[in-house]
C-alpha cells in the first residue's frame, strides 16, 4: 500500500483508516505512550523513552538539527546520543517542547537526572 504524502490527506477523509500496520516500521512496533501536535507537526514518546516527530519542519521544530521535513515518524536521535529519556512532550503551532531526564545523572542540556 503507498500512503498519500503527509499534506496531501483529505479535509473530509472520514473513511480513510491508517493502522500501525500502514506505517513503515524497521526495528518492530513501538509502544507510544505521549502525543502531541502542532499546526502542521506530531510528536510522539515512545515507552523506550524515545522521541519521534514528523510533519513539517520550516522552523525546526522536529527536533533533527535541519528544516527538512518528514512525512513518517523519524527517531529524533540527540536524545538518544546525549542519553536522555523523553517523559512528556507538548506542541505548539510552530515549536516543540520535549521534557526528559539524563541516565547519567548529569547532562550538558540542563535536564535534571531522575531520582
Amino acid at each position: 500500500m503507498t500512503l498519500p504524502r503527509l499534506l496531501d490527506f483529505p479535509v473530509d477523509s472520514d473513511d480513510l483508516q491508517l493502522t500501525s500496520d500502514d506505517l513503515p516500521v524497521t526495528s518492530g512496533d513501538l509502544d507510544i505512550v505521549k502525543l502531541a501536535a502542532g499546526s502542521r507537526h506530531s510528536l510522539a514518546v515512545a515507552s523506550t523513552g524515545h522521541a519521534y516527530s514528523w510533519g513539517c519542519n520550516d522552523y525546526g521544530q522536529l527536533g533533527h538539527g535541519d528544516l527538512v521535513s518528514r512525512d513518517y515518524p523519524s527517531l529524533i536521535g540527540c536524545f538518544v546520543r546525549n542519553g536522555l529519556q523523553v517523559t512528556d512532550v507538548f506542541a505548539g503551532s510552530w515549536n516543540s517542547v520535549f521534557i526528559g531526564y539524563a541516565n547519567s545523572g548529569h547532562c550538558s542540556t540542563g535536564l535534571p537526572a531522575k531520582d
